[in-house]
């Protein structure tokens, strides 16, 4: 079991409070920095990230408290928000694969200890490199004459019809093809997220 993170207290009051869904900006700035343990190796990212892992870890110790009390704290970074709840509807709440894997992460004070200015700076690096592809996801799909409902099987078959249409040693356009391919490359790192 993960130690009570002192935040808890003050976090809760402060979502207790709230008029409506507050985002964790809201709560970073409500709390102020005062309320986090200070470290003076630290580099600007890094501070940031470690606000961010001790506020998270918080929220969903607060998770656990609140649905023994029939509550559901609801923990997204643009809306944290605590929500009444029948008892039947709490367990199937917390299932959700990529929900349990963000809380099993910020539950473990390893990753706060362990975590490097190195770590925190790939992890940006990363985190842009995918918003990015996100946002050539669109314009992906439409090269490939698909629209955001098509399933990765649709752009593997939508790809191979076209490359062979568009292929130079068949006589195709070799920039169009070029065009063909980076769009499935692009769509390839989105999908195998």
């Amino acid at each position: 079991m993960s130690p009570t993170n002192p935040l808890c207290l003050s976090v809760l009051k402060i979502l207790q409070q709230a008029d409506g869904a507050l985002r964790e900006h809201d709560l970073l700035k409500a709390l102020g920095d005062e309320a986090f343990p200070q470290h003076d190796e630290c580099d600007a990212q890094l501070t940031l990230f470690r606000q961010h892992f001790y506020l998270m870890n918080a929220l969903y110790q607060l998770q656990d408290k609140l649905l023994k009390e029939n509550y559901y704290l609801s923990i997204s970074a643009l809306e944290i928000k605590i929500q009444s709840l029948e008892s039947s509807d709490s367990t199937s709440l917390l299932d959700d694969i990529g929900e349990q894997k963000l809380r099993e992460y910020y539950l473990d004070w390893q990753h706060y200890d362990k975590t490097s200015s190195a770590d925190v700076s790939d992890l940006l690096t990363g985190f842009w490199q995918r918003y990015r592809q996100h946002q050539q996801q669109l314009p992906s799909l439409a090269i490939l004459g698909l629209d955001e409902q098509a399933s990765w099987s649709d752009i593997q078959q939508s790809y191979r019809r076209l490359i062979k249409v568009h292929h130079p040693d068949k006589g195709g356009d070799r920039l169009q093809f070029v065009e063909i391919r980076e769009a499935y490359e692009v769509l390839q790192s989105v999908y195998d997220e």
